[in-house]
């Protein structure tokens, strides 16, 4: 009887330190998956920030190079804005080649719904990699030229703002926006955001 009570209570003890360990085990990947979490965030918002800030520099620059190219001259309104336009894309292309270490990251423009990127979240988890949404483009590709916008001042005819976003004409529910996708690797976690229409920088 003595044999096996000590049976059982090494038995017992075995099973509660394999227990507490599986329990320690769990808790610190949880705390590592909210860790990836929260890195996938701030990833996101960093890319987004870096997307129009990238944009901004690059037509101040634009503006600038045009005045010197065209010094003496009459400025045709409409030559401007496609320069300008021209080289703020080229600056946000230059984006899509950074590498960000473990995380996969795409950087994208296009016309989606919120529902839709939703969904594209749980794609990427099932399909273990970053993902663009279906009426998406890279944003390397020549279409996202066509997200990049300046607002003129009408009183004097000068570049006001630069701004990100296009609308789809044939779906008022969609939004045409520049965003980014972010996966992680490591712990199956996804991220999807995108450039609010609202969101400007000034160039004066």
């Amino acid at each position: 009887m003595r044999g096996y009570f000590a049976f059982l209570v090494v038995f017992v003890s075995v099973f509660l330190l394999i227990s507490l360990y599986h329990s320690f085990a769990y808790s610190g990947f949880n705390k590592a998956k909210e860790i990836a979490i929260e890195q996938n965030y701030q990833l996101e918002l960093n890319v987004k920030y870096s997307i129009l800030e990238a944009a901004d520099q690059a037509a101040k620059k634009a503006i600038f190079e045009y005045m010197l190219l065209h010094l003496g001259e009459a400025i045709d309104p409409k030559d401007m804005r496609d320069f300008i336009r021209a080289r703020a894309f080229e600056g946000m292309k230059r984006l899509a080649d950074f590498e960000y270490s473990e995380k996969e990251v795409i950087i994208w423009c296009g016309y989606n719904t919120d529902n839709e990127l939703k969904n594209l979240m749980k794609k990427m988890v099932e399909e273990k990699k970053a993902l663009i949404c279906a009426d998406c483009k890279p944003i390397e590709s020549d279409e996202c030229l066509d997200f990049v916008n300046l607002d003129i001042n009408l009183d004097d005819g000068m570049l006001d703002y630069i701004w990100l976003g296009a609308n789809d004409p044939g779906d008022l529910l969609k939004k045409g926006v520049v965003g980014v996708s972010v996966y992680d690797k490591n712990f199956g976690v996804s991220g999807v955001s995108y450039i609010p229409q609202s969101e400007k920088r000034d160039l004066t």
